[in-house]
């Protein structure tokens, strides 16, 4: 009991909680409740742990230091973030001291009311986040200064005078720190890189890129081993998988897509429906330990701009072999799922395949053959699809699922790559068709491979935090 009374204060360090909110926060029993009020008095006049102010109690103040990474909004104030469930602390412009934003910090906090959001003094930076990083060049005086963004008001950064680049006023550049200073003195960094002019918006994609890591180009033994892999491979492999290269598969992305990881078909049957979903089989072009699975690993997903894409693997792959065009034979790896009339699952498989995609379709097209504005050879297993994904979404909600339908923004960006326009994505059945299909793919495979003997085993799953109490509370009012 003792170890949950300090958890819960230690938690919330700038809340003070009567002992009727700890008993209710706790779930204490009547028949334990003596028993509380002995550990607690004994928290506060003998351990000394926990401080006692009128009627409420609060964690001790040589307790309440709380680690975690400093966020600094563009205003000069910060918070801290922790990986507990408490509040975000608030840190004043100068109680953020010669931290810098990102940095690993510990800071003692203040008590605050219930009702105020707990405030905080930085006392010791623990880690930095880096020791890069990318600024403008503001010439001042003598001096040349870099400005950074979100800013540290207390902190200056100031540029080695011995240029090792060329460099001017009002470029954007990347620095690496020789010397951290104090909190009255000046970080001294030294020039390493120019990305361009500031005034330029195309330059952006370069500062992104910078900031996070990303390396458009892959190494040369990664290009290399991408381009030993052939068509080749496909035809070795073909005779080891199921055909399915005479079933009717089609791929339906946005119209901007490059590549198409991701096909479907559709069958009537006696009993109901035969749906196909194919995945591409990347794996097969990417053995365990070599070159391309550590870039890959490395890389972690591709990252899309507006002024182009950083691939997870080299576009050999992602462009072509791996991509289920039309017309071309591909390796799958294909979930078959029988239906009967009432949308019941009725038999579901896993297996490797080789398809062959007759059609690439776009979201906007599947939608006005939906519309009977357009009609196409393949309408009739397209209707099919939309009658399919329209039921198994009722099925889903029925059983408690959540529809999230949030648009995704669209920006239109001008020549000089400013954004002039924000406008929210127009959200089609021809959507609703993919994505109940997916997820009806997904959960069964959950079910089939998480679950063995009637027992969970070491599985992957998608899972989202548990949310907040108060973000539930602001959800519902």
């Amino acid at each position: 009991m003792k170890k949950a009374i300090i958890k819960l204060l230690e938690a919330h360090p700038g809340y003070q909680f009567s002992q009727r909110e700890l008993l209710k926060r706790l779930k204490i029993q009547t028949a334990k409740r003596k028993n509380f009020r002995y550990i607690l008095n004994s928290l506060v006049e003998k351990e000394k742990r926990v401080r006692l102010k009128g009627n409420t109690y609060s964690i001790s103040q040589k307790n309440r230091s709380v680690q975690g990474r400093l966020s600094i909004t563009q205003k000069g104030f910060g918070f801290l973030i922790t990986e507990t469930d408490q509040p975000d602390i608030f840190i004043g412009r100068r109680n953020i001291r010669d931290a810098i934003d990102g940095d690993s910090v510990l800071v003692r906090v203040r008590n605050g009311s219930k009702r105020e959001r707990p405030r905080g003094v930085v006392i010791d930076v623990l880690e930095r986040k880096t020791d890069r990083f990318i600024g403008t060049v503001v010439h001042k005086g003598k001096n040349d200064w870099l400005t950074i963004t979100p800013f540290t008001p207390e902190r200056k950064i100031l540029i080695q005078k011995a240029k090792s680049i060329d460099y001017r006023d009002g470029q954007i550049v990347v620095a690496d720190v020789l010397n951290w200073g104090t909190s009255v003195n000046p970080i001294l960094v030294k020039v390493v890189k120019v990305i361009g002019d500031g005034a330029d918006a195309g330059n952006d994609f370069h500062i992104i890129l910078e900031k996070y890591g990303y390396t458009v180009d892959f190494p040369q033994n990664v290009e290399q081993s991408a381009r030993n892999c052939s068509v080749d491979f496909i035809k070795k492999e073909t005779p080891h998988r199921r055909d399915l290269r005479s079933v009717q598969s089609f791929t339906i992305d946005p119209e901007t897509a490059q590549d198409f990881d991701d096909a479907l078909s559709i069958e009537e049957t006696g009993n109901g429906i035969k749906l196909g979903v194919h995945i591409a089989d990347v794996s097969h072009f990417i053995t365990r330990g070599s070159p391309l699975d550590q870039e890959a690993f490395k890389r972690g997903n591709s990252v899309y701009f507006s002024e182009g894409v950083v691939h997870m693997i080299p576009e050999t792959l992602s462009g072509d072999l791996c991509s289920l065009k039309p017309d071309e034979d591909r390796l799958a790896m294909t979930a078959l799922i029988d239906l009967d009339r009432d949308w019941n699952v009725t038999r579901f498989d896993v297996f490797p395949s080789v398809i062959r995609s007759c059609c690439r379709f776009t979201y906007k097209k599947v939608q006005e053959i939906l519309d009977e504005k357009k009609t196409h050879s393949l309408k009739d297993k397209i209707k099919l699809l939309e009658k399919l994904s329209k039921n198994l979404f009722k099925k889903r909600t029925e059983m408690g699922s959540i529809d999230f339908d949030i648009p995704e923004p669209i920006f239109s960006i001008g020549k000089e790559g400013i954004p002039h326009e924000i406008r929210p994505s127009e959200r089609l059945q021809s959507h609703r068709i993919v994505e109940e299909c997916m997820l009806l793919a997904n959960r069964l495979v959950a079910e089939r491979y998480g679950i063995i003997n009637g027992k969970p085993v070491p599985f992957v799953y998608r899972t989202h935090k548990k949310p907040k109490s108060e973000d539930i509370t602001s959800f519902l009012l």
